[in-house]
């Protein structure tokens, strides 16, 4: 039973992960016909909460709340999963301190990643939000799911 429960766990997020990649990288095509200097300067933020503030300002303005609320759960939610699964099928990441610096390394390579496929946006903020995701979902995985998860992997 536990080797199954495992297995399956490792199929839920590796479909989870092919999902999360047509996300960043399929979904959105692109900028045609920039060069990566041209997609950096029209598509990036580098400044920490930036898009967080204008996006909480233009919300209390009343313009495109459905947008920021999906952007910001969005990517909130993005890392989630792993942060809940990774502690159980695997003893390398229950410590904060390694998942936290797997999840910087994972969103700094997305972020990079996407400036060279030119697709998406380079934003600090998309890393805080992605990163702060998956440590709730290490969060959570530390306060419930540890007892119960652990004694049945």
């Amino acid at each position: 039973m536990k080797k199954i429960f495992k297995i399956s766990l490792w199929i839920i997020l590796a479909m989870y992960t092919l999902f999360a990649l047509w996300l960043l990288f399929v979904r959105d095509r692109g900028s045609s016909g920039l060069s990566i200097a041209q997609h950096f300067v029209q598509h990036s933020n580098l400044i920490p909460f930036a898009t967080i503030v204008g996006d909480i300002k233009d919300m209390l303005a009343g313009n495109y709340i459905s947008f920021y609320i999906r952007n910001f759960f969005g990517n909130t939610m993005l890392i989630f999963p792993f942060g809940l699964f990774l502690p159980v099928l695997t003893g390398r990441y229950r410590s904060a301190g390694r998942i936290l610096v797997l999840f910087v390394i994972i969103i700094i390579s997305v972020e990079l990643a996407q400036l060279l496929l030119r697709v998406g946006s380079i934003d600090t903020d998309d890393l805080i939000l992605n990163v702060s995701g998956g440590m709730a979902g290490f969060g959570i995985n530390r306060l419930i799911c540890t007892k119960t998860l652990d004694n049945i992997v």
